[in-house]
């Protein structure tokens, strides 16, 4: 869902509960209600408003219904994800904030919109006119560039925990592309030799260099390509040639984020 407003003053505690899948978020459904089990956001005021204001409302976003939080200039809210500290000393230093966001015409007055203020006193800059800003989404730690695509793209039901945040992500390869130079040709097929043969380069991918998909990097993966590529063999196995997730299972490694991100 969406906020309209001010700025948002975000105190990372390190008290709390944890979630088993450590993150946090706050949905917007018409209250202030974590979505993942937290305390609630707690609104507050600073200048130039006295007290908060928060009134909830129906909009329309991506074409989907969705609740709209409006909150007035100077009011903003609290969020406690209670992770643990980490990173080194007392606090959360190691941390991925993701905000569904949408700034109004802000003509003719123009100037800053500040999206978060880490100072809970909010003693330094960080106020601001109005936003949109949708559910808004913790984790602790950064994430890879896969855990973040997991995620989707913003609608009105908000941020959702992706698929790569309970569990290992897979890497995105395209198979056959042994160099990692974003074609299958014969390249690959004598970088797949030198590798097996000659001392040649180390791949971070050895799953491109499976093109038959048997679980294994040897001289048939090569022949395999060079029958495709000229002896019009059978294609090489998925992902293949566009990018994709292993659709098997095998002990082939494959750096995060893989290749193709």
């Amino acid at each position: 869902m969406r906020i309209l407003g001010a700025f948002l003053a975000l105190a990372f505690s390190g008290s709390g509960s944890v979630l088993a899948e450590t993150v946090a978020q706050w949905d917007f459904n018409g209250n202030l209600a974590s979505s993942t089990g937290q305390a609630p956001l707690t609104a507050a005021a600073a200048a130039p408003a006295s007290v908060p204001s928060v009134t909830f409302e129906d909009a329309v976003i991506g074409g989907q219904a969705a609740k709209v939080a409006h909150f007035t200039r100077g009011t903003y809210f609290r969020a406690h994800p209670g992770f643990p500290p980490n990173g080194g000393g007392i606090y959360v230093n190691q941390f991925t904030l993701m905000l569904d966001l949408m700034f109004p015409d802000r003509s003719p007055s123009g100037g800053w919109a500040a999206l978060l203020q880490t100072n809970d006193t909010n003693s330094n800059d960080g106020e601001a006119s109005s936003a949109y800003v949708g559910s808004f989404f913790f984790a602790d730690k950064a994430l890879s560039a896969s855990e973040i695509a997991s995620l989707g793209g913003p609608d009105a039901g908000g941020i959702a925990a992706g698929p790569c945040l309970s569990g290992p992500c897979k890497p995105l390869f395209r198979r056959g592309d042994a160099n990692g130079d974003s074609s299958v040709d014969i390249a690959d097929a004598i970088f797949t030799l030198l590798y097996l043969f000659a001392g040649g380069v180390p791949t971070t991918c050895s799953k491109s260099m499976d093109v038959n998909d048997d679980g294994a990097v040897q001289i048939t993966d090569a022949i395999y390509e060079l029958e495709f590529l000229f002896l019009g063999g059978p294609a090489t196995k998925p992902p293949s040639p566009v990018c994709g997730e292993d659709p098997t299972d095998d002990s082939l490694g494959c750096e995060l984020p893989g290749p193709c991100v």
